[in-house]
């Protein structure tokens, strides 16, 4: 039952008008397996020179040394492996649970598979919006639309990555319009 709406997309009016790149998926996958993988090579180059001292001080043969280290690796590769497919596993859930929807009031982002967390930015409140991309996002065509607010952990948490040309200028004209119009309507309201 837990698992079972675990890749069930949050659906909202703002996300399906301007939706998360498929992508995504793939980007967050890939850059989490680069990240693993020099600690990877690490290991195993650490644990071949452990096993290649140990061996010529107990006078092994170079054949059985070379076949263990070749297990051994075997053995961290299968692991990788595995690591790999329970990360694309779970970036399929985190794209699937990604959350965001622009009512009268606020913009709500709700991200996070095991342990998510809410945004919920006030119209008012909003300084800034931009535009951005990281090496991955521009070979893959994908943009990130950072929200910018007085606190100062509102560009880390406040932002929708993942989408394509359009769906990021799209928010960000929206939201520079709802930015206007509250903005106008408190003018307005503060003549009264």
């Amino acid at each position: 039952m837990m698992f079972s709406n675990l890749f069930q997309i949050n659906r909202s009016l703002t996300r399906e008008k301007y939706p998360l790149s498929r992508k995504k998926i793939t980007k967050k996958t890939v850059a989490s397996l680069i990240n693993l993988t020099v600690p990877f090579i690490f290991i195993c180059f650490i644990f071949s020179l452990i096993t290649i001292s140990i061996s010529s001080d107990a006078n092994i043969d170079f054949p059985v040394v070379f076949n263990f280290i070749l297990v051994i690796i075997s053995l961290f590769s299968f692991i990788y492996l595995i690591v790999g497919i329970l990360i694309y596993f779970y970036q399929k859930a985190y794209f699937a649970k990604y959350y965001y929807e622009f009512n009268n009031d606020y913009i709500i982002i709700k991200k996070g598979v095991f342990n998510p967390i809410e945004i919920t930015i006030p119209w008012e409140k909003i300084q800034d919006v931009y535009v951005e991309q990281d090496l991955f996002d521009y070979f893959l065509g994908l943009y990130d639309v950072y929200i910018s607010t007085p606190t100062i952990i509102s560009g880390y948490n406040a932002h929708i990555d993942g989408v394509e040309k359009e769906g990021a200028e799209g928010l960000k004209e929206e939201i520079l319009k709802r930015i206007k119009e509250k903005s106008n309507f408190n003018n307005l309201e503060n003549k009264k």
